[in-house]
């Protein structure tokens, strides 16, 4: 009995990645990135993010795949869940970028 012929990362879905990426399988998340990365992108441009930040938000986005990829739920389509963690990390990014205004206003007008 011969083993079956085993997929290429190309050949799979995202959610069997994503998968993968939670069993520590680094080539999987290689496959995301090589899959997501022009459109999440693109989509961060669309949402208003200037060039410079898109590089740290996009790798940021990744890094989240990483540490959250344990708790995806395979039943769900892989690429809805990927651009749901680039919002999330996108939303982090303006409540930070908010805070470091409010702390730079306050401490221009003197209050500490």
């Amino acid at each position: 009995m011969t083993a079956a012929p085993r997929m290429s990362r190309q050949e799979e879905s995202d959610a069997e990645l994503v998968v993968a990426v939670a069993a520590g399988d680094l080539r999987a998340l290689g496959e995301l990135f090589d899959r997501h990365d022009p459109a999440l992108r693109r989509y961060l441009r669309r949402m208003g993010i200037p060039r410079a930040d898109v590089d740290d938000l996009v790798q940021a986005t990744f890094l989240e795949i990483t540490r959250a990829a344990p708790s995806f739920d395979a039943r769900h389509a892989g690429r809805s869940w990927i651009f749901g963690v680039a919002s999330i990390m996108l939303r982090r990014h303006r409540h930070f970028l908010r805070r470091a205004a409010a702390r730079i206003s306050a401490w221009r007008s003197g209050v500490r």
